[in-house]
């Protein structure tokens, strides 16, 4: 508004601001901010995938297995998955129940393209853990990543079973429908009850759930089928602009 007042000119400049968080002015800005934060700022990005909840065997209460662990996720956080392997392999032969290390070894694998490895060490994770959310998130990512599609719905469906509320699940369901399964009304449904979640635990991800929804929207306006997008919009109560 600043910017926009300035280049129209003149000496007196009024900004009006509105200040209602519920008003349609505001949820313009703040979503338009919203989105650009979600796109540019790598510290966000960070922050809002930070979470990794402990539970009794997450971590081990062996000093050396814990050492092991430590110098892994250093290089992983290095970025370095080749040297963070061997660390955290050791970790899991000093401490079979270290739940974390399995998880990590299952990310530097799938970093690695070694995805069938990737797969057995989430569900070596699982086994300790069957709450655990790092395995029950990535195992789908691995299966889309071995163009194995079903096996990554059954995968998201699996983390509904135990988080029915999980919007990562609902968008990660919706994305294989729409991008992979050409089933634009199924992906759009499961992509409806994502955008829902995030929009009511204040997430930034919403911004992804909403970018889906419009390609799903200007894939169904060529099909002929806008009438139906609507429908599915209504139902899932998310107003149209």
């Amino acid at each position: 508004k600043l910017t926009r007042s300035m280049k129209e000119g003149g000496k007196k400049m009024k900004i009006e601001i509105n200040t209602n968080k519920k008003s349609p002015e505001y949820k313009s800005y703040y979503y338009e901010i919203e989105r650009w934060l979600k796109d540019s700022c790598a510290s966000l990005k960070k922050a809002v995938r930070s979470e990794n909840k402990e539970s009794e065997f997450s971590m081990s209460k062996d000093p050396n297995a814990i050492e092991q662990y430590n110098l892994g996720t250093n290089a992983m956080q290095e970025e370095n998955y080749t040297k963070a392997l061997p660390y955290l392999e050791e970790a899991v032969n000093i401490d079979p129940r270290f739940a974390f290390a399995w998880d990590n070894i299952g990310i530097c694998n799938r970093r690695l393209g070694n995805f069938d490895a990737a797969l057995v060490a989430y569900n070596k994770s699982l086994k300790l853990d069957a709450m655990g959310k790092t395995p029950l998130q990535n195992i789908p990512i691995v299966y889309e990543f071995k163009k194995e599609y079903d096996m990554a719905i059954q995968a998201y469906q699996n983390i509904l079973k135990v988080y029915p509320n999980d919007p990562e699940a609902f968008y990660g369901a919706g994305k294989i429908y729409y991008f992979y399964k050409n089933d634009m009304e199924t992906g759009l449904q499961y992509m409806c009850k994502a955008y829902n979640i995030y929009a009511e635990i204040k997430s930034p991800y919403r911004v992804d759930a909403e970018k889906i929804i419009n390609l799903v929207n200007k894939k169904m306006k060529e099909d002929g089928k806008e009438n139906r997008f609507y429908e599915i919009l209504k139902g899932n109560n998310i107003k149209s602009n």
